[in-house]
């Protein structure tokens, strides 16, 4: 499963709330910057609002792995997941 999230502090917490589970949760701009990472690309991530747009859009159009990689095996318990979440 994977939580993303608007902000770093909450994408940050969630990701330490969830470690050691098949849920991954991250800021919505880190995860873009991964993904290409992933495929290769060489990205300094900056701390500018100029900066996340395009690297989003990179992301979405060149960093999504082929579907058979999407998918992870294992269960999880809606209920947990959402009960963490509505803590924050």
């Amino acid at each position: 499963m994977l939580l993303l999230c608007f902000t770093d502090a909450l994408g940050s917490e969630l990701s330490r709330e969830f470690e050691n589970t098949n849920i991954t949760a991250s800021p919505i701009g880190k995860f873009a910057v991964k993904l290409l990472r992933d495929k290769g690309h060489e990205i300094k991530e900056l701390y500018d609002p100029d900066f996340w747009e395009p690297v989003t859009l990179e992301a979405a159009v060149d960093g999504i792995p082929p579907e058979e990689e999407l998918w992870a095996e294992g269960e999880i318990e809606k209920d947990e997941v959402l009960s963490k979440i509505v803590n924050y």
